[in-house]
């Protein structure tokens, strides 16, 4: 899995741009860091992940998510929005059960298709 990020101070977020395989691990890592970045700065997290590929089970988003919640110690690193920008495709009831399993174990993360919906959402 590929990334790079950067602080985009006028919109408030840390941006990451995903592209590749998702590695479970290094995934796990670089969402924790990016959400300590976020806490520090006031800001949320926006995923462009419309480069990144999708597994072809639902079981990588569980993985994630479980080990991704189990990690996240404090409510600020919980408290920080984190959208998901993908391309709509055959796998978008992969992003929407991603969305679903982070709900449920109390992350505030959406899926989107759209960049200016998911800005929205962001500064809500």
């Amino acid at each position: 899995m590929k990334y790079d990020t950067q602080i985009i101070n006028e919109k408030k977020i840390v941006f990451c741009r995903l592209e590749g395989d998702p590695n479970i691990d290094e995934a796990v890592s670089l969402a924790i860091s990016l959400r300590e970045k976020a806490a520090q700065l006031g800001f949320n997290v926006f995923y462009d992940a419309r480069k990144m590929c999708v597994p072809e089970s639902v079981m990588p988003a569980h993985d994630f998510s479980t080990k991704l919640s189990s990690l996240l110690g404090t409510s600020i690193l919980r408290a920080i929005k984190v959208a998901f920008l993908y391309e709509p495709s055959r796998f978008n009831s992969h992003w929407k059960f991603w969305e679903d399993v982070s709900m449920n174990r109390g992350l505030q993360f959406m899926g989107f298709t759209d960049e200016e919906e998911a800005m929205e959402w962001l500064s809500s």
